[in-house]
């Protein structure tokens, strides 16, 4: 009964995949990850597929956080100092490891 569940589950998101309803690359290749590993029973492809997503993953954990710091310097620029404050503590709390944007946080809100 639950491999059965699993195949519709994963014959469902084949059908997402192949439709092209797929929201984005990292989206893509986590459901190749699943199909690999549900449907085809292939592991090292699946394992391919999943170190591929986190990878993109922090790709894109570099970009949200240069958007974070941006907006809180346009806030900051605008004069919407709570506005700028959260959103440096938001980079700082979701992105410590974007050490230079960290920094650059950091002094401006000591400069608050």
């Amino acid at each position: 009964m639950k491999t059965l569940i699993l195949t519709l589950i994963s014959c469902g998101l084949a059908a997402w995949l192949i439709s092209g309803r797929a929201a984005d690359a990292l989206t893509e290749e986590l459901q190749r990850g699943v199909l690999a590993e549900e449907v085809n029973r292939d592991l090292t492809a699946a394992v391919q597929a999943y170190r591929a997503v986190i990878s993109q993953h922090d790709e894109q954990s570099r970009v949200v956080a240069t958007a974070l710091y941006r907006l809180g310097e346009c806030q900051r620029k605008l004069g919407q100092t709570n506005e700028a404050i959260a959103a440096y503590q938001r980079l700082l709390r979701d992105y410590p490891g974007e050490a230079a944007l960290a920094r650059l946080s950091r002094e401006n809100l000591a400069a608050f």
